[in-house]
């Protein structure tokens, strides 16, 4: 439900519900191959790793909602370039309060994209309420234990997804062990399920991303546009030689030159 609330703040964007979060399994076997060794528990921790590293995109994913972003240092930095990028001058703090709805929803949807990696990190921990019943709090990991057990390193190798790779190797540790009641040899190795992650998401590129209906709904324009054209132009990848060949439907006309080249730096 949360990846399907994306689409209201970020129209623009290439798909990003569950229909992308499910094909990333298809993608890490591709990649890593059907034989890869996986314990049950990092099959756990993987899953829900695939299903929360891009749901802070929507404002859903912030049980505060808007007031929640607006508080943030990044959103007032954001609409205060943007007021001195209309108007030619650093704006006041008042006139950053006061700010038009157009400049607040670019700074918003801005944020949005900038933070999402790490507000994954707190996704499989909060909770949300319900308005009409206070007692109830809805989780994305129902069960306590496994909240507590492996909700803040699902959240870290989430976040992971947009770290530079190095800092895999600094940040997260390289052997987790197994929680009590558990087979000893259920460990979970964050790295490698890190590293899954960042593959699997950066090459599911396909017209699962960007059906020609939808685009034709939404009409997204610029930057954006070129994605949507590409993507929807490609079969899925295929392991060839060691390698992901993709493929395209058919040529790129001229006047789609830019999608094309966004294609070939993807």
């Amino acid at each position: 439900m949360l990846a399907a609330e994306i689409a209201i703040d970020l129209p623009d964007f290439t798909v990003h519900d569950v229909t992308h979060l499910d094909a990333l399994w298809e993608m890490a076997q591709l990649i890593a191959g059907p034989k890869f060794p996986l314990t049950p528990a990092e099959a756990f921790v993987l899953g829900g790793a695939f299903l929360i590293h891009d749901l802070g995109m929507g404002l859903a994913a912030y049980p505060a909602g808007i007031a929640q972003i607006e508080n943030e240092a990044i959103w007032i930095d954001t609409v205060s370039a943007l007021l001195k990028e209309q108007s030619g001058k650093v704006p006041t703090q008042i006139e950053i309060a006061r700010a038009p709805d157009a400049i607040r929803k670019h700074a918003t949807r801005s944020v949005l994209r900038e933070l999402h990696a790490k507000h994954a990190e707190r996704l499989a921990l909060i909770s949300w309420s319900n308005a009409s019943n206070d007692s109830r709090e809805y989780y994305l990991i129902d069960d306590p234990v496994l909240r507590k057990t492996y909700g803040p390193i699902i959240g870290k190798i989430a976040h992971s997804h947009w770290w530079a790779a190095e800092k895999l190797i600094e940040y997260l540790p390289s052997t987790i062990g197994a929680p009590g009641g558990f087979s000893n040899d259920w460990t979970v190795d964050p790295i490698k399920l890190a590293c899954i992650l960042r593959t699997a998401d950066a090459s599911h590129l396909d017209e699962r991303r960007a059906p020609g209906f939808l685009s034709a709904l939404r009409g997204p324009v610029g930057a954006s546009a070129d994605h949507w054209v590409f993507q929807e132009m490609l079969y899925q990848p295929r392991l060839e030689s060691d390698r992901l060949v993709y493929t395209s439907k058919d040529s790129f006309p001229v006047d789609k030159a830019s999608a094309w080249w966004t294609a070939f730096d993807a």
